[in-house]
């Protein structure tokens, strides 16, 4: 058997490289940024913790509520809601609770009669006794004419019913005088009887000058005692964010602590710590462990810390907001 060897070529030029894939690379740091950003994540809010205080709160702007003494149907509501009132302004006028039967002065209908019929007959004797003047008068000029031989029958007559009508009016007046007066002194009397208050319709009125911030009832509704009917936010009512701390943070609270406060929009201001209550819940829910709580709330009152912030907090009344301190 023949063997035959082939001659080989040997070749010096460069056989390159194989091509790199980057995708595993990729992947691998996605997957480090976000273990990355846990782990920041996590540090951040371990961090917050140990070193600020970080809550929620809300703003609140005093207000009065405007109630019945005694309650019952509202007859009239003279407010709107954004309506500026000043000090007495009419509110509300509320019915009366009962029809009261007022009682008829007898005596003093009786005496205000005599009085109007006293009235009319001192008219009539003045009227009368002008006429009588001017009848004498008429009768002068015909004696002096010599046309009436009765003139003198007629001047007897004239004194006659001068003095009569005289007479007649001066009693008339002494006693229109005194019916007058007598009058005065019962009115006055009367006027200061006692009239049972739900006897009377309930007037209300605006106690100082406010804004109203909202109307509760409507005309002809009936209103409970005590019930709200309108809500008045004074002019100069004080403003303060109510924030909501746990029991252990209470240790970092302290009356004059300046808090950051962030609004919905993301305006910044600082509160000032004012006052501080415990066993106060920002929800109503509780946790009981026997017959005692597991947790209990702590509520901070913040006040603006000057007149221009004051205004600046009013806009956000009844907002939700941020709260943020150092420990």
């Amino acid at each position: 058997m023949k063997l035959r060897n082939r001659k080989s070529y040997i070749t010096n030029l460069p056989e390159g490289s194989a091509p790199e894939n980057v995708r595993p690379k990729i992947t691998q740091l996605i997957y480090f940024a976000i273990l990355g950003s846990i782990v920041a994540y996590i540090l951040t809010i371990v961090g917050g913790r140990l070193l600020y205080l970080d809550t929620r709160g809300q703003v609140e702007i005093e207000k009065t509520l405007i109630s019945s003494a005694r309650g019952g149907n509202i007859a009239s509501l003279a407010v709107r809601e954004g309506q500026q009132l000043r000090k007495g302004d009419l509110i509300a006028r509320i019915d009366a609770v009962k029809q009261c039967i007022p009682v008829q002065n007898k005596a003093l209908y009786k005496l205000q009669l005599d009085i109007g019929l006293n009235e009319k007959r001192l008219a009539l004797l003045k009227a009368k006794q002008a006429e009588l003047a001017r009848m004498q008068r008429g009768g002068q000029l015909r004696r002096a004419l010599e046309l009436d031989r009765e003139s003198v029958d007629f001047g007897k007559q004239y004194w006659r019913e001068r003095n009569k009508l005289a007479s007649d009016l001066a009693m008339t007046s002494k006693e229109l005088e005194l019916q007058r007066k007598q009058l005065n002194d019962m009115e006055r009397r009367a006027g200061t009887q006692i009239v049972d208050p739900e006897c009377q319709d309930e007037i209300i009125r605006a106690p100082f000058p406010a804004r109203v911030q909202v109307v509760r009832r409507r005309v002809r509704e009936f209103a409970n005692r005590g019930d709200a009917i309108v809500i008045l936010t004074r002019n100069e009512a004080p403003v303060r964010i109510e924030a909501y701390f746990t029991e252990d943070e209470l240790k970092h609270l302290n009356l004059g602590k300046k808090i950051d406060v962030t609004f919905p929009d993301g305006v910044e201001s600082i509160g000032v710590v004012s006052a501080v209550y415990s066993s106060a819940y920002s929800v109503p829910e509780r946790e009981w462990k026997g017959y005692r709580p597991l947790t209990t709330g702590v509520r901070a009152h913040l006040y603006p810390i000057d007149d221009n912030e004051k205004q600046n907090w009013k806009q956000y009344d009844r907002m939700e907001v941020r709260v943020r301190a150092g420990k």
